[in-house]
């Protein structure tokens, strides 16, 4: 699956989601929300619903599904009901698009909220499939009924205490995503007691080399004190460790810092070293800002 159709179900599912969590469906290395980027896709796919959905037909017409696959994403931002659920199939139908069997989930949570009674129904059975492959030991399923079970539907009922099972469960199986959103529910008490200990505790595992992405975002929690108090130096450790597994954007982060001295003192040589690395990696917007040697 291509960058952009992933960074838009990335942003699909976290739109969908209940404001605490941010689930891991179609996730991207990286890729951070900020306020408001729903909505300007939301409202520049409402500009465009025809284009877009002629564009649509021809791609499935001619065989390109991934391109089709990201013209009706962009629909279902708009709030057709049509386009999500016709995305959610093509999930489901093209294996090639995407071999997650629960890929098609938030998609599929969409259209049943715009009032698509197929979606609804088949997002019944797709709980009733995550519960069963979580039973065993499969960690995406156990996502999938968690992010399920947060959202809220007539089909499957708003339960925090079973979504926060679910996620631990799948943090004990080495799901990465799951320990961040484990210990996020830790950090704000959400289905579980707060206990800010244990949040960390859960942070520190979800932070690791086969999870590069999600260590700046817990690194974003500890900057800004929320949903845990702020630590500016555990901040840092978290952007420098992203940064060594590989995390384009913790490089810059981190990178950025030193070179400002915003949350960590001003060093040059580590804010070289660290936008080198994340330039390199193609965020080209670090490049130019690379300080110089001497």
């Amino acid at each position: 699956m291509n960058a952009q159709i992933i960074a838009l179900l990335l942003s699909l599912a976290c739109w969908l989601a209940s404001p605490h969590t941010l689930v891991a469906h179609g996730q991207i290395s990286g890729t951070i929300l900020r306020d408001g980027t729903v909505t300007q896709n939301k409202n520049s796919a409402s500009n465009q619903l025809p284009d877009l959905q002629a564009a649509a037909e021809r791609a499935l017409e001619q065989g390109e599904h991934r391109e089709a696959l990201s013209l009706y994403i962009q629909m279902c931002f708009a709030d057709s009901s049509a386009a999500c659920l016709q995305a959610a199939q093509l999930l489901d139908q093209k294996a090639d698009l995407d071999p997650d069997p629960f890929a098609a989930i938030p998609l599929y949570t969409r259209a049943c909220d715009l009032g698509a009674d197929d979606a609804c129904g088949a997002v019944k059975s797709a709980f009733a499939e995550t519960e069963s492959r979580c039973t065993n030991d499969d960690a995406k399923a156990c996502m999938a009924s968690a992010f399920l079970q947060l959202h809220n539907l007539t089909e499957v009922p708003y339960a925090p205490i079973a979504a926060a099972q679910r996620f631990e469960k799948a943090c004990r199986l080495d799901s990465g995503p799951a320990c961040t959103e484990l210990g996020y529910l830790y950090a704000t008490g959400l289905g579980v007691g707060k206990d800010l200990e244990r949040a960390a505790t859960a942070f520190a595992k979800a932070c690791s080399p086969n999870n590069a992405s999600d260590c700046v975002r817990i690194g974003e929690f500890y900057l800004h004190g929320r949903p845990v108090s702020m630590d500016v130096d555990r901040a840092a450790d978290y952007f420098e460790a992203g940064c060594t597994f590989g995390d384009t954007f913790s490089c810059q982060k981190i990178g950025y810092a030193y070179l400002t001295g915003s949350f960590v003192d001003a060093d040059m040589k580590r804010a070289r070293v660290f936008l080198r690395r994340a330039c390199d990696a193609g965020l080209v917007s670090t490049c130019n800002d690379i300080p110089k040697e001497g």
